[in-house]
This record gives C-alpha cells, sequence and structure tokens, in this order.
C-alpha cells in the first residue's frame, strides 16, 4: 500500500458570522474544541507508508494506524474503528492486487484436539486461556481475518467466516488461501489477537494459539460431496 505525499496543506479561514452562530448554539464545548484540534491535525505534514502487498503486513497496517491513532488523540472506541478500517482496507488490497485468488475459497475443518484444547481453557484458571470460541458461530468481530499459515509459519490466507457444524461435529471456517495449496494439506489458523487481545468490549483477554486444519472442499458436508450430481457444487470443490 502507498499513501501518496500530499499536495498542500488544508487552509484554516475564519468563521463567517453565520458560522459562528451555528458554532455557539448547537455544538458543545467538547466539540468546537475536538473540530478545532481535527483541523489543525489535518493541516499539518502528513507521513507517507510504503508496505509490501502480502498478507504478513496487514497486521503491520493496523498497528501503525493504531499508533497514530493514539498518537492523534483519538479516544479509544475511534481508534478501534481507525483499526479494523485500515485492516480491512490493507486486507482487500493483497487480496486483490496480490498474487492470491479471491475466487479461491475452501473449507477450513478445525483440529478436534485442539478445539477441546480451547475449550477446556474456560474450565481451568490456572493455565492458558485462549479466545473463547462461541457457537454456532464464533465470530466476535463485523469481519474476521485470522491468519492461515503454513509448516513454515508463513502466512498463506485467511479465515474469515468461523463457526461449529453439528450435522458434522465439526468446528470449520470459510477461508481464502494460496491457489497453489492442494486440497488435504493441513495448515494452522492463528486463533485469537496479539498481545492478549485488543480493547474491543468483544474480545477478553487471552493467548493466541495455533489449530491445526486440513484444507477441505465446498461444500464440505460429506454427504453433499459424495452423492451431488455433477454440477457448479462439485466442480468448486476439485
Amino acid at each position: 500500500m502507498t499513501f501518496p505525499p500530499p499536495t498542500g496543506k488544508l487552509t484554516i479561514r475564519p468563521l463567517s458570522a453565520s458560522e459562528q452562530h451555528f458554532d455557539s448554539v448547537w455544538l458543545s464545548p467538547t466539540r468546537r474544541r475536538a473540530d478545532r484540534e481535527l483541523l489543525i491535525l489535518m493541516s499539518a505534514e502528513r507521513v507517507s507508508y510504503t508496505l509490501d502487498s502480502t498478507l504478513e503486513t496487514v497486521n503491520s497496517a493496523e498497528e501503525t494506524a493504531s499508533r497514530m491513532a493514539t498518537e492523534a488523540g483519538f479516544d479509544d472506541e475511534e481508534i478501534i474503528k481507525i483499526s479494523m478500517a485500515v485492516r480491512e482496507a490493507a486486507v482487500n488490497a493483497v487480496l486483490h492486487g496480490n498474487a492470491y485468488d479471491p475466487s479461491k475459497k475452501v473449507t477450513l475443518a478445525w483440529n478436534p484436539a485442539d478445539m477441546a484444547k480451547i475449550m477446556a481453557s474456560l474450565f481451568n484458571p490456572d493455565g492458558e486461556q485462549y479466545k473463547f470460541f462461541d457457537v454456532p458461530l464464533a465470530n466476535y468481530a463485523s469481519s474476521n481475518y485470522d491468519r492461515v499459515i503454513d509448516a513454515a509459519g508463513k502466512t498463506v490466507g485467511l479465515s474469515m467466516f468461523t463457526g461449529y457444524s453439528y450435522n458434522e461435529k465439526q468446528a470449520l471456517s470459510l477461508a481464502t488461501i494460496d491457489p497453489r495449496i492442494p486440497v488435504g494439506t493441513e495448515v494452522r489458523v492463528v486463533w485469537g489477537e496479539e498481545n492478549g487481545g485488543t480493547k474491543k468490549t468483544t474480545v477478553e483477554r487471552h493467548q493466541q494459539i495455533e489449530v491445526r486444519a486440513v484444507v477441505s472442499p465446498l461444500p464440505y458436508s460429506r454427504v453433499a460431496r459424495e452423492t451431488y450430481k455433477e454440477g457448479w457444487r462439485t466442480k468448486g470443490a476439485a
């Protein structure tokens, strides 16, 4: 991602009489002060960053946005919103502008033993606490982007929609991965957030854990895969 340098600075002009009246009647002192501070910030020198178009830089972009928002004086709620917006923009840039094929979606079947370890941590106050896995849907944000890594620890995709299938007795997630990775490959999903979790109210303090998962076709249902006639479902799983 490249943020081009600004062509100029924002001009701060005195308020007109009508604007001053609106400012004094309708806006609170806190809002007036915040607006003026924002104008000062917008008129200051801007910073440009160039990041590699890879999934590894998504976290870096989010952390940089969070740090800059903190330094600019935004409150915690606004910092979270800014960080999430930057993360989503970075992910979209990588998926649509890099070598990854966003149309290559797969199912990740999460390892039952690792899932049992996550669930057991809920009842062990003295041990490691992992991110709560809610059922049937485990998404705890408007958009989930959990890293998918290979055996060497390299980021090869993103797990974006996570839950539990009672019919399959299996934790599953919809993911976008490197199209060169074949069905049947074991990868790992990095479940949870870095540094004990963010300040979002939906996130409790926890440790990240790498969950083993097997790259599986769409649809995941064994009945669907084995009994559907040749069509878009079976072709998509090839």
